[in-house]
Formats: structure tokens, C-alpha cells, sequence
């Protein structure tokens, strides 16, 4: 979004970051989301917001798609499915649908 970035961490977390000049936080971070576990392969898990910026998704190490409620942190979906480690989320522009990729090499739709 705009004003806010969200990132994976090897901590196991997602984080929410209020990017906006004056943020009313010492470190700038907003929310920590649990959940999506990033496991030892270490690799480069990208997050996503909705379109409505009401949701946050991203992949984990247990190969699955976790969503949250951007504002209550509570997990909306837990997506499984993949055979490896979930690195790609999107969702998409218009309709209740998501896309992960995997290093196993396949993508899914999903309908939320």
C-alpha cells in the first residue's frame, strides 16, 4: 500500500510497517502476524495485500497460504495444498481470488 509495507521475517512473524512521515510508533511497526512459519530453507517469501487492503497474505515453510484481517491480526484462511515451501502471494485486482506460487514449481488459484 501507500503507507504501509508488509515483510516476512526468519522469526516466523509477517510484519506490518507504517511507512507515513509522521508515524505515532518509535519502530514503525504496526502489527506482527504469526502463523506462516519460514522454515530452514530460508527463502524469499513476498506478502500481499488485498485489493480493499483489508487482508494480508503470505507463504510459509509449511506449505501453506495463511491470510489475516490486516486490522485484528486474526487468521482468516489457512490455505494448504502446496508440496514445498509457499514463496508467492497475490491477490487479484477485482474478484475474491488468490494466487500462490511454490518451489515445487506450481501455482493455485484459490476463492476466498
Amino acid at each position: 500500500t501507500g503507507n504501509y509495507l508488509a515483510s516476512t521475517s526468519l522469526d516466523n512473524t509477517v510484519r506490518l510497517w507504517d511507512l507515513r512521515p509522521y508515524c505515532r510508533l518509535p519502530n514503525r511497526c504496526e502489527r506482527v502476524y504469526t502463523g506462516a512459519p519460514h522454515g530452514y530453507e530460508m527463502n524469499l517469501v513476498r506478502p500481499a495485500f488485498d485489493k480493499d487492503e483489508s487482508m494480508v497474505a503470505s507463504g510459509g515453510a509449511d506449505r501453506t497460504l495463511t491470510i489475516w484481517n490486516l486490522r485484528s491480526g486474526e487468521v482468516k484462511y489457512k490455505l494448504p495444498g502446496h508440496k514445498g515451501c509457499v514463496t508467492q502471494v497475490d491477490f487479484h485486482p477485482k474478484e475474491p481470488i488468490v494466487l500462490s506460487g511454490s518451489v515445487d514449481k506450481a501455482m493455485f488459484l484459490g476463492e476466498l
